[in-house]
């Protein structure tokens, strides 16, 4: 694939078009592709004890491996290393994360808010969202996040020009936003500018952006707040 900004996690800019092991640790738990840079989840000792250590590579520019340097990181490194992982996900130019204590970071660029602290346009390391938030799910988009708390409520933020938060209205949410309290879910998957999350009686609910009829209610126009996909199927 593409080798540009080394989000292949080999320490060469030049493209490959056959498969090659990235590098070698125990177990790979969890592993998120972005547009130009990448992280995954392994377990490693630490102490002589299990450790889910969080590692990056790729593009830098904005600070979405974690590393203060800026500089792109040709192969997996170690982010927020006194911290163990659960969860990951990556954005365009954004990063999110869940502890293993359920407390959402995000860091690199913030310029569409999707950092989810209002103030903070950037961040070159992990920040914490909310310390009175815990989750057990995170997804991210070109310019946006969402994440389910642990009683299966949806919280999202970041970009909102196509109603991709899910909120109601085109307006962009630089703290997180919490919505449709009345609805569970369970599983929640984003893409560049929609959103389509699973709730917890197996349907399937779009939001967001449907110039491509990506939102699959049977028209093309943008959707500000979550839809049902169909009353009759359940997935």
């Amino acid at each position: 694939g593409d080798n540009r900004f080394h989000q292949l996690g080999v320490n060469t800019s030049k493209d490959y078009v056959q498969l090659f092991e990235v590098t070698t640790f125990p177990k790979w738990e969890r592993l998120e592709i972005g547009l130009f840079h990448s992280c995954g989840i392994t377990k490693v000792k630490k102490d002589d004890k299990d450790w889910l250590a969080l590692k990056c590579w790729g593009d830098n520019n904005y600070g979405q491996i974690g590393d203060p340097t800026q500089q792109n990181v040709a192969s997996p490194t170690t982010v927020d290393p006194n911290t163990q992982y659960s969860d990951i996900s990556v954005g365009l130019y954004h990063t999110c994360g869940l502890t293993i204590d359920g407390i959402a970071k995000c860091w690199g660029s913030g310029d569409f808010l999707q950092l989810g602290l209002s103030r903070i346009k950037s961040s070159k390391v992990p920040l914490i969202i909310d310390t009175n938030e815990q989750f057990i799910a995170i997804s991210s988009g070109a310019y946006h996040t969402c994440a389910l708390k642990k009683d299966n409520s949806l919280r999202c933020w970041g970009r909102n020009d196509f109603g991709q938060i899910g909120s109601g209205a085109a307006h962009y949410h630089g703290s997180i936003k919490n919505f449709e309290q009345e609805v569970k879910y369970k599983q929640i998957s984003l893409g560049d500018y929609h959103s389509c999350a699973l709730t917890v009686d197996d349907m399937v609910k779009c939001w967001g952006k449907n110039d491509f009829g990506q939102i699959g209610i049977g028209n093309q126009e943008p959707m500000l707040k979550p839809m049902l996909v169909s009353t009759n199927l359940k997935f």
